[in-house]
């Protein structure tokens, strides 16, 4: 018997008994299949011909094919990451659409209150609505007109102005505030307000109560004395700032609250858990201002210093990122919105800078004060960028000339939206800019009154600098306000075409208004009106019981219907005041109080 391994082709053949023989049934079967009647092909061209006019011959976005034929081999799937691994570009952005229009969906529907319409009736009107403002948000482009709803209010109506704590809580000036976000109110445990102040402490309030919920201490300053009595070892054992407070900021998803100060460090604290995270100590100089970046995707912390420069910081990661340069004076503000840019103000040196991150460039914009001079130094000056002792020089120059708006101070400024910005000055000047023009599109002077010399026989308070000392503004809409020792906040109206703003509102508040923060957040009504409330609520419930008419309970549904549709957020501007300016003791205004105060707006 012969091997197999050594059997040819030739021999495998021949053991078969020769030739194989085709079935004839089988090949003309074969042909004729190959083979079509001209009547046959005619009407497979007129059956192609109605599916395309029908439109089913590619079928909707559920049913096509945006595969082809490249994987018609794979006919089983083991899993779901599999077909992930498998699926087209346009698969998956149409099956990420599908996803995202489902969330708005069940996000609609839940926002919705029992007595109003059913969400199928205006789904896609709130579709499309949600849709469009998230890609305006993510664009910087969207805008809201609230301004002149604000402006019908009365601003002595009772109940305008709430306080929080007393005397004891800060010992000294307010100087900064920072709120919880709504968005970021299940994260952080509530909505809460941040304040500090000159004595380094770091306050927790709670805004549904008015109750201090934690506080962060301050340490004592590593003076010479306080060194000797102490000791160094000491005095470096304890966590958080040892000197005063300048900048708070809180981040988006509510996880971080941040604060920089005088002691040269940026101290990172966890807001859910209310303990010390980290310390940065990059900084050469006082921390002036803090700001993250206005986005819950990732918490990018932009800070200002005396030293001069700007520092980026992951806070995710607690790490840092780089150092911008380009001011010639101590940097006083910082602000940012969705985009990756920050704002600054750099006080003598006269210039506002908006700093481009990912493209690695800065727009430089000078003046904004209302200063004018006289001489040719003076102009130099005002108009180019110079050192800061010449600044000091042509300012005691103006002075002899009795010309004191010149060489103003840019200390704040604030992003109204992501091409438009406010500023304000040391001599009481407002600017309107745009980021495509080097000079502001709007200035008013003396916004916040005149300054008011002090003789021998004067008796007026020398707290009336009509310095501007903090600016706040509703992120992406027309309104914004302004702070100084007037006794007064102003609130201000932008044009509907961006090239002016105007005033609106005068809220009368004492002392020197050193921090403003704008924030959304629900009804908050008093104790007593609540107990009021429940009151009404148990009598309607007894006469119900009791059996009243059906017209009354019908009544009473109505009555039901409006409150729940009221809207669920209210505007507020939280206001930290104090008996002197943030950044020195200039002035003192003794009639005001060291205190926290919330405007209810509407």
């Amino acid at each position: 018997m012969k091997d197999a391994f050594f059997v040819t082709k030739n021999s495998k053949t021949k053991s078969g008994g020769g030739k194989r023989i085709a079935n004839p049934a089988a090949k003309r079967e074969r042909a004729g299949t190959k083979r079509k009647t001209r009547v046959d092909r005619a009407d497979d061209d007129e059956e192609a011909a109605d599916q395309k006019e029908s439109g089913d011959e590619y079928g909707d976005a559920d049913t096509m094919d945006l595969v082809g034929d490249r994987d018609r081999h794979l006919t089983h799937v083991d899993s779901d990451d599999e077909a992930e691994t498998r699926e087209s570009a346009a698969q998956k952005r149409l099956r990420l659409a599908k996803m995202y229009i489902d969330k708005i969906k069940g996000d609609t529907n839940a926002e919705m209150a029992p007595t109003e319409f059913d969400a199928q009736d205006i789904d896609n009107d709130l579709i499309a609505e949600r849709l469009r403002d998230d890609v305006l948000e993510s664009k910087g482009k969207i805008y809201h007109k609230v301004a002149g709803k604000v402006a019908k209010l009365d601003p002595l109506a009772e109940g305008r102005v709430r306080t929080f704590g007393g005397r004891k809580v800060h010992q000294l000036a307010l100087t900064c505030v920072d709120v919880v976000a709504e968005e970021a109110a299940v994260t952080a445990g509530g909505i809460f307000i941040y304040t500090s102040s000159k004595d380094g402490h770091i306050v927790k309030w709670d805004f549904k109560t008015g109750k201090k919920a934690h506080e962060f201490l301050g340490g004592r300053k590593p003076t010479k004395k306080a060194i000797k009595a102490f000791g160094d070892a000491k005095l470096k054992k304890h966590i958080g700032h040892r000197d005063q407070v300048l900048a708070l900021a809180v981040s988006g998803d509510g996880k971080f609250l941040a604060s920089g100060g005088r002691d040269k460090t940026i101290q990172i604290w966890s807001i859910p858990e209310n303990k010390h995270i980290s310390t940065f100590t990059q900084h050469r100089d006082a921390v002036s201002g803090l700001s993250f970046r206005y986005s819950n995707r990732s918490n990018q912390l932009y800070s200002c210093s005396y030293d001069r420069t700007i520092k980026l910081w992951n806070v995710d990661e607690l790490s840092y990122i780089e150092t911008l340069f380009g001011h010639q004076d101590r940097i006083e503000s910082v602000d940012s919105l969705a985009l990756e840019r920050c704002l600054t103000a750099g006080a003598r040196d006269r210039s506002v800078r908006l700093w481009k991150i990912v493209e690695e460039s800065q727009l430089i914009f000078r003046g904004g004060g209302g200063g004018m001079g006289g001489s040719d130094l003076q102009r130099e000056v005002v108009e180019g960028l110079v050192l800061a002792s010449e600044v000091d020089q042509a300012r005691k120059d103006a002075k002899r000339q009795g010309n004191e708006k010149f060489g103003s101070i840019i200390d704040v400024v604030a992003m109204l939206d992501e091409e438009h910005f406010v500023s304000g000055t040391d001599n009481g000047s407002l600017s309107l800019w745009n980021v495509g023009r080097k000079k502001p599109i709007f200035t008013k002077s003396e916004t916040h009154g005149t300054a008011i010399r002090k003789d021998e026989n004067d008796t007026v308070s020398p707290a009336q600098c009509h310095w501007i000392t903090a600016l706040a503004v509703v992120r992406y809409a027309d309104l914004f306000a302004s702070g100084s020792c007037d006794g007064f906040v102003r609130l201000w109206q932008v044009s509907g075409d961006k090239k002016f703003f105007s005033q609106i509102m005068l809220v009368a508040i004492d002392g020197f208004i050193n921090s403003m923060q704008f924030f959304e957040a629900p009804r908050w009504v008093p104790e007593n009106a609540v107990v009021a409330q429940e009151a009404e609520v148990s009598a309607v419930v007894v006469e119900e019981v009791l059996g009243v008419s059906a017209q009354k309970r019908a009544a009473a549904r109505r009555a039901a219907a409006l409150e729940a549709a009221k809207p669920k957020d209210i505007l507020y501007l939280a206001v930290a005041t104090g008996q002197e300016h943030r950044l020195g003791r200039w002035w003192r205004c003794k009639e005001a109080k060291n205190q926290l105060k919330v405007i209810t707006l509407g």
